[in-house]
């Protein structure tokens, strides 16, 4: 349970560990201190990582355990020496070390295991897209201003000129993503949906694709082309409809062209899409 006035420090026993830190790590980091009431070196390192855990002010949490108390925990983890420091990410261990760290160590331990402030505020941003994009555009606009050459930044803010139809930004900035920015793929994908546009103009338009599915409903290239329009228009949904009926109409267009549009709409809808996951299934089932 938490302690002291800190949410982000608390002393567990065997019982919790899967719960609190197996699981709670894949939220944020967290970092276990094992330690014994009668070690000195712990009475040493066990204040800094608790002041260390405010500060940092729930980028990781601290979780305590007593070896004598816990001691079938601390056989299960090869704890050997007090105090030992284990540090669990995505449900994993992925660092520790043994004995007393100087502060400066123990920083460098904790910035490689959580994400940075802007880390942090840019996921906080990217669910705020969804919802706001032109707040988003103008936080993401602050942020730039010391931060001119970060591409995490920069893909962002072409997601966001993007769902503004602000298309000719976007592109731009879109381009200046590397693979290297952990939003590559949200820049992708705002080149993706260009091509998409590009698609649909070529097709004609929306109006003219509609149209031309209701004279010839039989027709599968129609509703091919009706699918790359709703997508160019951000109708997903509609457009994977339109897509697999264009499949099932023609076997060999759903192997190829038709299989290579729904693809690219499911990068851009994410992997974590409901949508995306409901529609690759269908494809599965009309390709095999």
């Amino acid at each position: 349970m938490p302690q002291g006035n800190s949410p982000w420090i608390m002393e567990i026993g065997e019982r919790e560990f899967e719960r609190v830190v197996l699981e709670q790590s894949k939220r944020a980091p967290v970092v276990v201190d094992f330690y014994a009431v009668w070690c000195g070196p712990c009475r040493q390192l066990t204040p800094t990582l608790e002041r260390l855990a405010r500060e940092y002010n729930g980028r990781f949490t601290l979780v305590k355990v007593d070896i004598d108390q816990n001691p079938y925990l601390a056989m299960s983890l090869a704890v050997e020496v007090v105090p030992t420091v284990m540090a669990f990410k995505d449900g994993h261990l992925v660092g520790r070390f043994h004995g007393v760290l100087p502060e400066e160590q123990l920083r460098q331990f904790l910035d490689a295991l959580v994400p940075s402030q802007t880390q942090t505020q840019l996921r906080s941003l990217r669910e705020l897209l969804r919802r706001d994009p032109q707040a988003a555009l103008q936080q993401l606009d602050t942020l730039r201003q010391t931060q001119p050459d970060n591409e995490d930044i920069v893909a962002l803010r072409a997601l966001a000129l993007a769902e503004l139809g602000r298309w000719d930004e976007a592109v731009s900035e879109a381009q200046r993503v590397s693979e290297a920015s952990a939003y590559f793929q949200e820049a992708a994908n705002v080149l993706a949906r260009v091509q998409f546009r590009e698609q649909a103009e070529s097709a004609g338009g929306l109006a003219r694709c509609l149209a031309e599915v209701q004279a010839r409903p039989e027709e599968a290239l129609a509703h091919y082309r009706l699918g790359v329009c709703l997508a160019a228009a951000g109708r997903f949904e509609e457009a994977l409809q339109s897509l697999l009926r264009a499949g099932e109409l023609n076997p060999q267009l759903a192997q190829s062209q038709v299989r290579e549009t729904m693809v690219r709409i499911f990068h851009i809808l994410g992997d974590d899409s409901d949508l995306a996951n409901t529609y690759r299934s269908r494809l599965a089932a009309l390709l095999y």
